[in-house]
Formats: structure tokens, sequence, C-alpha cells
């Protein structure tokens, strides 16, 4: 498996890297925050790609069948964290952050990335494992405004990238599908 896999793209280059907070600066003071981001883009870079490579299809023909992909729904118009409370889901897109990393990178790009290794390699199985919504970034009020829209962001983009791909738990009566109940299912990994 791959730990924090998205962050391969801000192994070799920074400019992936979008935002960095540091709570109590950007909080009171904004401008020291969008100071010290251009600042230390390349320091962050060196502690916060825990991957390298040049795509997640390179992670899994290397052998990993499982990526820790961390998640954060961001504005749609800028790629940045949300300022202001949300009345829709065409309002956010969701990126790809490691804590208070925010990557210049969206979910929907990196499961298409994940999806041609799997349509080039129909017999084998992906663990995707989606997890840090809030980036350790929004207040529990700010995420409590977003969470109902990112749910559904999210659903919307995992099933329009994978659709008949997608193996549900529920559709096993609560526990883990065998892979001969994936083949048989699915007639594919």
């Amino acid at each position: 498996g791959c730990h924090d896999a998205a962050t391969y793209k801000i192994y070799k280059n920074s400019k992936y890297i979008s935002e960095i907070f540091i709570n109590n600066v950007c909080k009171n003071k904004p401008k020291l925050c969008d100071l010290s981001t251009d600042i230390i883009k390349n320091v962050v870079q060196s502690f916060a790609a825990t991957q390298s490579g040049n795509s997640f299809e390179d992670m899994l023909n290397e052998g990993a069948r499982y990526l820790d992909l961390r998640i954060i729904p961001v504005n749609i118009t800028d790629g940045k964290i949300l300022s202001k409370p949300i009345n829709s889901s065409s309002q956010i897109d969701i990126h790809f952050s490691h804590n208070y990393v925010l990557l210049n990178f969206n979910l929907y790009n990196g499961l298409l990335e994940i999806k041609k290794f799997l349509l080039n390699n129909p017999f084998e199985i992906v663990l995707i494992y989606l997890s840090h919504f809030d980036g350790s970034v929004y207040n529990s009020d700010q995420f409590n405004n977003i969470l109902p829209f990112f749910n559904l962001k999210l659903i919307n983009i995992v099933e329009t990238v994978f659709n008949n791909m997608i193996i549900k738990n529920c559709d096993y009566k609560y526990k883990l599908p065998s892979i001969n109940d994936i083949y048989s299912k699915n007639k594919r990994g």
C-alpha cells in the first residue's frame, strides 16, 4: 500500500502545493500566511511528499494495491479552502491534501489514473481509502455546512469515474467480499 499516495505530485515539483495552512497565522494574519506559503513551498515539499514516482498508475504497476488518499473540499473557482458557507455541491471541488498542505491536484483526475490501470489490468483489485476530509483546516461549524454537499460531490466523482467497477461492502451484508465473490459477481477484478 501507499501512505498519502497523492503526495507523489509534490515529490519533484512544489508547484503542486496550492496552499499551506498554519492555523494561527492564516486565521489572524492572512497576508502573512500568503507570504509564508510562497516562501516555504520548497521546505514543505521535503516533508509533505511521502511518495515518489510519476503517477498512481506507476505505484500500481510497482505492486501497490491499496492507496491511502487524503481529500478535502475546496472552492471550485480557485481550488482554495472555502471561506464562506455554501449551498450546493456545484460550488466545490475535491482535491488531495496532506494535513495542512493542499495539493493542486483534484480527485477526479487522480481517480482517472487509477481507472487507467484497472482497464489495462482487468483482473486486478485496488483498495482505495478516502480519509481526512477536513484536512485539519475547517472548524466543525464550517465542515458541518460543507459535509452534505461534499458527500454528494464525492459520490458523484467516484461513480462517474468508476461506474460499474465499484465493489460495495453493503452488497455482501457488511462483510468484505472474497476475491472469488468479486470475480463471479463483476466478471472482473
